[in-house]
């Protein structure tokens, strides 16, 4: 319940910029249903979401765009078949080429796991330029700190 009530507290607002840290942890199936559809129409719409999962297969279902994070370090990027191509295994799960790339660019297999995130890197700086132009009209600097006043 806790979890419904936070994220209906983020999207209540419409915001432009959503960021979600694990959604679906905790909420029954239908739930989860109903959080991933209401979270790709919004992204029909225009809005930007970025997202953190260890479930591999909704990033793999959801995701436009994917980041692997292993040991603090981002370790891949792209859509899922430019993942795929890069690592040359065209036919493969999200997991497996997790596991993949962890193995031979993080060295530590499976325990790299825990410092799964998926998100898009340039997507977060590229959303927070746009949320800071419109929140300060487009201002920079001192002059965007004088008109805050």
């Amino acid at each position: 319940m806790r979890q419904k009530v936070a994220l209906a507290g983020a999207l209540v607002h419409d915001p432009r910029l959503i960021i979600l840290d694990e959604p679906l942890t905790g909420l029954d199936a239908l739930s989860a249903r109903h959080v991933k559809g209401l979270l790709q129409e919004r992204v029909r719409s225009g809005c930007t979401v970025i997202m953190t999962t260890h479930i591999l297969e909704v990033a793999e279902r959801m995701a436009d765009r994917i980041g692997v994070i292993a040991s603090g370090r981002l370790v891949a990027e792209g859509t899922l078949a430019e993942l795929r191509q890069q690592n040359g295994q065209n036919d493969t799960s999200l997991e497996d080429m997790f596991i993949a790339l962890v193995d031979t660019r993080g060295g530590r297999g499976m325990s790299a796991a825990a410092d799964l995130a998926w998100f898009a890197r340039h997507e977060i700086r590229l959303a927070w330029r746009e949320w800071l132009a419109m929140m300060t009209g487009g201002r920079r600097g001192a002059e965007a700190r004088h008109h805050r006043r």
